[in-house]
């Protein structure tokens, strides 16, 4: 089931960016900012997100996977382990383990190509809000509140009503685990998001 709620993640995402007109260039990461006020957990996990956000923005993969806390070593440990998960007799948890890491890893290739559209080079973006959110002992899980600010009408991405947004949000979710007693961060947006953003229905805050 789980894994068919991805291939139509994957598919709605798809067909969006597919359709939009605007072709963005490679690009540094914007000039991110944090507003403060979500509690003294909430500012290294919002650096966290920025940084994935900027990494997203630069099609830089090194800079999501130094924001998720994820090396290529422990992917390239996991696809093996997993391919070979008889000679290595993994037990539930280490299986379970090894497929966050890799599910983590593809959300990453899947957002650095189609999300990045969402941000232009010229766009910036903040975190106007965190909320921590109930997940049991074996996971933290919180939702940043994403603004996304177009400060170009020319790279302002167009919403379900035809016309270029100046400013929007979107919900990012953050889920920190400990696999092989490092904190690792998925950082995702839902099914839910994707199905909005393939029919172009967004948060609004302004237009241009």
């Amino acid at each position: 089931m789980r894994k068919a709620v991805w291939l139509l993640v994957m598919a709605l995402g798809c067909t969006v960016f597919g359709c939009n007109e605007k072709q963005n260039q490679p690009a540094a990461p914007a000039g991110a900012k944090e507003q403060q006020g979500a509690g003294p957990q909430a500012g290294s996990d919002r650096e966290l997100a920025l940084k994935f956000l900027g990494g997203i923005q630069a099609g830089d993969k090194k800079l999501m996977y130094d924001a998720a806390h994820l090396t290529t070593a422990m992917v390239d440990e996991s696809r093996e382990k997993l391919i070979h998960a008889g000679q290595h007799k993994l037990d539930d948890q280490e299986r379970k383990e090894l497929e966050n890491v890799l599910r983590i890893s593809g959300e990453i290739d899947f957002f650095s190509g189609k999300i990045r559209k969402l941000f232009p080079r010229t766009s910036t973006f903040r975190i106007t809000g965190t909320k921590a959110q109930d997940a049991g002992a074996e996971a933290k899980v919180f939702l940043h509140t994403v603004q996304v600010s177009y400060p170009a009408k020319e790279d302002a991405f167009i919403d379900k009503t035809g016309r270029p947004m100046k400013e929007m949000t979107l919900p990012l979710q953050q889920v920190t685990r400990v696999i092989k007693g490092r904190s690792v961060n998925e950082f995702s947006f839902d099914s839910k998001v994707f199905e909005r953003i393939g029919m172009k229905d967004f948060d609004v805050v302004s237009y241009y």
